[in-house]
């Protein structure tokens, strides 16, 4: 699940996979409606914008982007100690939400990428990983973010220099896969 709002905007919006195989969760989920309202605890995000002058580099799969939004309007808002942020998302349906907004925020100091293909991705991401000492986001599927951080580490990427929106112990194993 994706958290997609900022507690300023007074609401708490999200996305989620709803999967062949329901848990009780989702398949209550599954029967709501847009706008209808529901009752949550318990709710966090691991990822927290850093200020500590670098570039931020959030790459995202799919519905992976409603994680990285909040970033984004956060970094807008205020663009303190982070020179420059880069979105990028991978989604081979060419279905982009939040695209039409993202987009209109753009300026010199954040830039979007929407691509079409893991391809294109891993080719994106080369050219990336040139920039000098950046932080890396990533939220997609379980698969994505572990070919992103086997990616990264290839790199010589360091794992303090990588956020998910996972336990530390996650990251962890995930970068020593």
């Amino acid at each position: 699940m994706s958290i997609m709002t900022l507690p300023t905007e007074n609401k708490v919006g999200f996305t989620t996979r709803i999967p062949n195989r329901l848990s009780e969760f989702k398949s209550k989920l599954s029967n709501l409606n847009v706008d209808d309202e529901i009752v949550m605890f318990k709710l966090g995000s691991k990822l927290a914008l850093r200020r500590c002058n670098r570039p931020i580099i959030l790459l995202s799969m799919g519905v992976g982007i409603a994680a990285m939004r909040p970033i984004i309007l956060n970094f807008i808002k205020n663009k303190s100690n982070i020179p420059y942020l880069v979105n990028v998302n991978v989604d081979s349906s060419n279905d982009f939400i939040f695209k039409d907004e993202l987009d209109n925020l753009s300026d010199e100091t954040y830039k979007n990428y929407w691509l079409n293909s893991r391809k294109v991705f891993y080719t994106e991401l080369e050219q990336l990983t040139q920039i000098d000492n950046p932080i890396y986001y990533i939220v997609g599927s379980y698969e994505f973010i572990k070919e992103t951080i086997q990616n990264l580490k290839s790199k010589n990427v360091n794992i303090s220099d990588i956020v998910i929106d996972q336990k530390d112990e996650v990251l962890n194993q995930l970068f020593g896969a």
